[in-house]
């Protein structure tokens, strides 16, 4: 998928670089179009024109190096993240160009996360729930009765139903040192 969202990126470049060469070529227009209007018999240019003049020779000079170091670091880019793209934003990306999510080798990338923990007790597992523990635990889904509710209703015959039930999850969720995240799977109501 990497190589897919930096061919994309690359795609998107060149597409910056043509909306780049437009501006440069506007402000082309508006020096021609100052120029014309300037006293022909001035020994010296305006400010204005001086300044335009500048300008476009600046947006000149670093079109190259901007192009350069963009297409480094889109080359350069182990992940969606140094890309500065999420996972869904990645998959709209394919989507919308209806390419297929394939996952290769290139997208198993290890990254190391700088921290500043020095011990175990800079840890905190952080569970979220609604149900207060019992003599110090944390109960499950099932022993806490939790209810499930699906926002998907299920369609048999053409009828949609809405289901429910209690919830057979046995199992405890957590994560260190953030709250737990909402997710398709974590549908009950009071959990």
């Amino acid at each position: 998928m990497i190589s897919q969202i930096k061919d994309i990126k690359i795609s998107q470049l060149q597409q910056e670089e043509v909306e780049y060469d437009s501006v440069v070529a506007k402000k082309e227009e508006m020096l021609e179009s100052l120029k014309a209007k300037e006293d022909k018999n001035a020994l010296v240019e305006s400010k204005e024109v001086s300044s335009l003049r500048r300008e476009i020779e600046t947006l000149k000079e670093n079109k190259t190096k901007w192009k350069e170091e963009r297409r480094k670091n889109i080359t350069e880019a182990k992940t969606l993240k140094e890309l500065g793209v999420s996972f869904e934003e990645a998959k709209a990306m394919l989507k919308e160009r209806g390419l297929p999510l394939v996952l290769t080798e290139e997208d198993k990338n290890i990254t190391s996360n700088e921290s500043n923990f020095e011990d175990l007790s800079d840890f905190v597992f952080v569970h979220k729930t609604r149900f207060f523990p019992q003599d110090g635990v944390i109960r499950t889904s099932k022993d806490a009765g939790a209810y499930i509710d699906r926002i998907f209703p299920i369609e048999i015959d053409g009828k949609k139903y809405k289901v429910g039930g209690h919830s057979q999850r046995e199992t405890i969720h957590f994560t260190l040192n953030t709250e737990v995240k909402w997710n398709m799977g974590a549908l009950f109501r009071g959990s």
